[in-house]
């Protein structure tokens, strides 16, 4: 099971009338362990240690700059210094722009190093990799938001680079049906897969460093209020991922990707409250296709590339009495799933399952909420 425990303090300074002074410090333990779960039944234990400081200044009314420091330990990875800046202008009362720097550091999670996963519903399995190494990124970002006069239309443009070291990707080696597959995946992957106890008949998915890795793209979202408590908002994100050391796409990454959503309010009296979310995904490259010789013999397998899909959901809320209040939902209604599941090859072999969503469920469920005056 796992348990994790953290622990902070963020002190303030607020020097004259347009400087903010923030420190803090912070320290997590986390703990893993369950029968089967991991390649140890045992378990496993992650401590961090992390130190950080941001200065804000604000220039006139208009501009605002910020300049920050972070230092990481980790129990595992050693240590790490990540700096950012970023500046925000005000160019007009309708509009604001924004530009920031920052580098990063991410330690593998431990269910990343040691995870042994077999999905008990569809055939897939996902195995935990010892010898991965931290993350390290520099991430470039401007952007803008515009609102309307009146104050009931918003829209927000982001644009993105991001240059990755050791990328750690969740990468699929494929459909593994016979222990010579098995080793033949070991071997190539350089990684010991008898500690994990690795099911056959099933798509294997392996945590992955990649040496260099870059995304960037833009992000768009927006929202508007419209009449009788109607509001309407959505957001898009176009993406481009590149393994730079392979020269080839990133899998598991959608390049289109983005939700719709309307919400309704009733007044007060009503108390009843109503919203309809669809979240949309494009196609994706799942498994990169293969080139290989043999016997003078050149076989060369295709991408492999699952179909974009829809998930819709709906939820609705009635106020009761005061703060007690009855809601119910209805995720991914339309039953949005792999178009395999349940589907066999003609020699009677599964077909291999790319995604992982729950057919239609519902939920129903009482919320009470209380809130006391300040004195």
């Amino acid at each position: 099971n796992p348990a994790a425990r953290q622990a902070e303090r963020d002190p303030n300074a607020i020097l004259g009338e347009h400087q903010l002074l923030q420190a803090g410090a912070e320290w997590t333990t986390d703990r893993y362990r369950g029968f089967n779960r991991l390649a140890d039944d045992s378990g496993h234990q992650m401590d961090t240690a992390s130190f950080f400081a941001q200065d804000k200044i604000s220039f006139g009314n208009r501009v605002t700059a910020t300049a920050g420091l972070r230092f990481d330990h980790n129990s595992i990875f050693g240590n790490a210094v990540s700096p950012k800046a970023g500046v925000n202008v005000r160019v007009h009362d309708l509009f604001r722009a924004r530009f920031s720097y920052g580098r990063g550091f991410r330690a593998p999670d431990l269910g990343q190093l040691y995870f042994r996963f077999l999905n008990p519903t569809n055939f897939y399995q996902v195995i935990g990799n010892p010898n991965l190494r931290p993350e390290k990124a520099n991430s470039l970002q401007f952007g803008g938001e515009f609102n309307s006069r009146n104050r009931r239309a918003r829209l927000g443009v982001n644009v993105f680079y991001n240059e990755v070291e050791n990328l750690i990707d969740s990468v699929s080696l494929g459909f593994i049906a016979t222990e010579s597959q098995l080793a033949a995946v070991a071997t190539r992957e350089g990684i010991d897969l008898t500690t994990f106890r690795p099911a056959l008949g099933r798509l294997l998915f392996l945590y992955k460093n990649i040496s260099e890795a870059r995304t960037n793209g833009v992000e768009l979202d927006g929202d508007m209020n419209l009449t009788r408590g109607f509001n309407f908002g959505g957001a898009y994100t176009y993406l481009e991922a590149r393994n730079l050391t392979a020269h080839s796409p990133l899998t598991g990454r959608h390049k289109h990707q983005g939700n719709l959503r309307l919400a309704w309010e009733s007044n007060q009296r009503i108390g009843l409250r109503m919203n309809l979310r669809g979240t949309f995904f494009s196609k994706w490259i799942n498994t990169l296709g293969t080139t290989t010789a043999a016997n003078g013999t050149v076989t060369t397998t295709p991408d492999v590339i699952p179909p974009g899909f829809a998930l819709w959901d709906f939820y609705g809320a009635k106020r009761i009495y005061r703060g007690l209040e009855l809601f119910g939902a209805v995720d991914n209604f339309t039953d949005s799933r792999d178009p395999n599941l349940n589907q066999f090859a003609a020699n009677g072999t599964p077909l291999p399952i790319y995604r992982t969503e729950l057919g239609r469920t519902f939920r129903i469920g009482m919320r009470f909420t209380w809130a006391g005056e300040r004195k």
